[in-house]
């Protein structure tokens, strides 16, 4: 197995663990949570993260959103996270002047 699709269980098991999703939840729950930790990202400074001093806390912010989102796409069901965002990358160097993703 891919090592991404290995990744988005994880995410997903940690997100069930955090008590902040439950098993049953709409990958809407997921999401949501991602979009609290995209907002908390604006306000975290470049200083050294408390909990992963190798990173800034904006770094460990931002990498807190790709894990809610990896997350909601292993609750949606996704087969292979890994080459769904190959392909969006690939669609995304065919028309870089598409400005949203409605119609992928």
């Amino acid at each position: 197995m891919i090592v991404l699709n290995k990744l988005s269980k994880v995410c997903r098991d940690n997100a069930l663990a955090s008590g902040r999703v439950r098993d049953n939840s709409n990958p809407r729950a997921f999401l949501l949570q991602a979009s609290r930790a995209l907002l908390h990202s604006y306000d975290c400074p470049d200083f050294p993260s408390i909990a992963l001093p190798q990173w800034t806390a904006k770094e460990a912010a931002l990498g807190e959103v790709v894990c809610w989102t990896l997350a909601a796409l292993e609750q949606l069901g996704c087969r292979n996270t890994e080459l769904l965002l190959r392909d969006i990358t690939e669609y995304r160097e065919r028309y870089p002047d598409t400005a949203r993703g409605d119609n992928l």
